[in-house]
């Protein structure tokens, strides 16, 4: 990790420790970069460089900056706006662009941003070209073999041109409709894109395949708007994706919730918890050999939109049973989960290390 770089590319507070500043300077490097790279090459055509962003309010500020960057140097700035950071990475491999920039910050508060480089092959930037972005941000740039106080500035019909290239999102949109396996006619599929990157691509995709689709802003979704607190205290987790995979591993599915970084009040913590514990009671009650539980929740809405039993054919009663057992013996509230497994009186020290589940002194392993 760099002074500004890190495994998530360069955040920090839009204004503040990420500035338009910052992003201008990236834009100039890597233009000029990618132009020098090329020349030693024999090609004197102007590099091409891919941008992506999300919705944040400073991502289009951030955008500019680093276009008004790239072209100042003789590149050329292609266009996917809102859009994943997967979609750069996908583009930037396949349509042979130089390197790609992601405008995001995940997870982050909403007065967070970040620049996330992405290499010609759709993988992270490698790490001596983002010391040779920090030296320039910094002034003391010294490469191939001389030092660059400053970088020079394209002229003439050397200036890099805008290109709007929505055209390679879809493409991308494309490409995951290609990955469908089954078709999803007849079934209904709730996105809750918060808002976020993926808003207009997921929706596409799931219609694509067949899908009944129902996105974010509807009451049921989304019930609360657009998101304004970030952080633990708020909606905000802590490597969600990473303590799913290592809690659960391939045998559960996960919708992307965050176990840690979060109080017993948010059900990714909590549902999650309870969610153990009801498929080990049906276990233990033999109604079935194994079970996955399943539970939905929508911000602002106190009982869960959806609850699903999956026996996995081990089952020794009906699932119409198993599923009205779950509903009359469980208050899934929130606060009903916090009282049946004392979520406010336990030592969360047992859980920082090797997993959530399977330690016999957890409530919801009893």
């Amino acid at each position: 990790m760099g002074k500004y770089f890190g495994t998530d590319g360069f955040r920090g507070e839009a204004g503040i420790t990420l500035t338009a500043d910052h992003a201008y300077k990236v834009g100039r490097f890597l233009g000029w970069y990618y132009n020098m790279i090329r020349e030693r090459n024999n090609d004197h055509e102007p590099a091409r460089i891919v941008i992506g962003k999300d919705t944040r309010r400073s991502s289009y500020m951030f955008e500019y900056s680093l276009v008004a960057g790239l072209t100042a140097s003789g590149a050329d700035a292609y266009l996917l706006h809102v859009t994943t950071t997967p979609s750069v990475a996908y583009i930037a491999r396949v349509d042979d662009f130089d390197c790609g920039i992601m405008i995001s910050a995940s997870h982050n508060p909403y007065y967070d941003n970040g620049i996330k480089l992405i290499d010609c092959y759709g993988e992270k930037m490698p790490e001596e070209i983002l010391l040779l972005v920090e030296d320039y941000i910094d002034g003391k740039l010294h490469v191939f073999d001389k030092d660059w106080p400053e970088l020079p500035f394209a002229h003439r019909e050397h200036i890099g041109c805008t290109v709007d290239y929505v055209s390679g999102r879809n493409r991308y949109m494309g490409y995951l409709i290609s990955l469908g396996v089954y078709s999803f006619k007849g079934v209904k599929v709730g996105l809750d894109c918060a808002n976020g990157s993926s808003w207009n691509i997921a929706k596409s995709v799931f219609d694509a395949l067949g899908a009944d689709t129902y996105v974010i802003n509807n009451k049921l979704v989304n019930p609360t708007g657009r998101f304004v607190l970030g952080g633990s205290y708020a909606d905000c987790g802590v490597t969600g994706r990473k303590l799913a995979c290592d809690t659960y591993g391939g045998i559960g599915r996960m919708g992307g919730g965050a176990l840690s970084g979060k109080d017993p009040t948010k059900v990714d913590r909590s549902a999650a918890y309870m969610a153990r514990k009801i498929a080990k009671d049906i276990v233990q009650a033999g109604y079935a050999d194994k079970c996955e539980v399943q539970l939905a929740y929508a911000i602002g809405v106190v009982q869960p939109v959806g609850v699903a039993v999956e026996c996995f054919g081990t089952e020794h009663q009906p699932l119409d049973f198993i599923q009205a057992y779950v509903k009359d013996s469980y208050d899934l509230t929130p606060q009903g989960i916090i009282q049946r497994l004392g979520l406010l009186d336990m030592d969360y020290n047992k859980v920082s290390a090797y997993g959530h589940f399977g330690k016999p002194s957890l409530p919801w392993e009893e």
